[in-house]
């Protein structure tokens, strides 16, 4: 098995009294007992193994937590849950393979004329995708949204120069800059413009004048902390490096009223 039902509440209730490490212990049998389908070791010390129990203190864990929810058989440590989840899976397994043997023989009776042409291939296919529901896997497929991706679409959508046209911004300057942001795998989204408007507002600058400074300087975005007013060739750090950790550390300071 790869998988079983476990019940949020009643595991809770049921397992309340114990501590972090016999919580640990009690889950780590259980799936051990679930994966071997059979019950556990009767030997403690081979249930530690298992548990991959190591000091003093996971020992007596793994042995109360046998004690506690277990039942000492002569063919070792059963649970009669487990025993059950086990016998149900069991039977669907047994229920899908007989379902996908008796389609694929219903299959190969039709097809016995192209018997060559089909090969086990299909067989394979066929018993693949009868015996799917036998594994008990959980489904994590996510639903597909209901406008069928459009909003997402949007979401993506992209500026281009038309739209930096009607803000003033010159074609070569548009141009020069939507190419140092495909250069980067920027697209000028909504969002990164909001931002560009943003900082050009606290700078007090128009946007189309913030676009022009990053073009000339080969800038991403804008920011109006940086020295967009000198004049030299300023190089805008790289997030996460030491250098740009810090300025923003100083800066910090700064607008914090720390002395330097």
């Amino acid at each position: 098995m790869n998988y079983y039902e476990r019940h949020i509440g009643d595991y809770m209730k049921n397992t309340a009294h114990l501590s972090m490490v016999e919580d640990g212990a009690y889950n780590r049998l259980l799936d051990v007992y679930y994966d071997r389908e059979k019950p556990l070791p009767e030997k403690v010390a081979d249930c530690c193994k298992l548990a991959r129990a190591v000091t003093k203190a996971e020992r007596e864990a793994v042995a109360y937590v046998l004690g506690e929810f277990f039942e000492l058989c002569p063919d070792g440590w059963r649970k009669r849950r487990c025993d059950a989840e086990i016998e149900r899976y069991r039977e669907k397994r047994s229920k899908a393979k007989r379902s996908a043997n008796a389609r694929w023989s219903a299959q190969r009776s039709q097809c016995d004329g192209n018997a060559n042409a089909s090969g086990s291939d299909d067989a394979d296919a066929m018993r693949t995708h009868c015996g799917g529901n036998a594994h008990q896997t959980p489904d994590t497929r996510h639903q597909k949204p209901p406008d069928g991706g459009k909003a997402r679409k949007r979401a993506r959508a992209t500026l281009g120069q038309a739209f930096l046209a009607e803000l003033g911004v010159p074609e070569a300057t548009a141009r020069d800059w939507l190419a140092v942001r495909e250069r980067k795998r920027a697209p000028l989204t909504e969002t990164a413009w909001a931002g560009m408007e943003r900082e050009a507002a606290r700078a007090g600058i128009t946007a189309a004048e913030a676009v022009r400074i990053c073009a000339e300087r080969g800038w991403q975005g804008f920011n109006a902390d940086w020295d967009w007013r000198g004049g030299g060739n300023v190089r805008q750090l790289r997030p996460g490096t030491d250098e740009a950790n810090a300025v923003a550390n100083a800066e910090a300071k700064r607008l914090l009223g720390f002395s330097t």
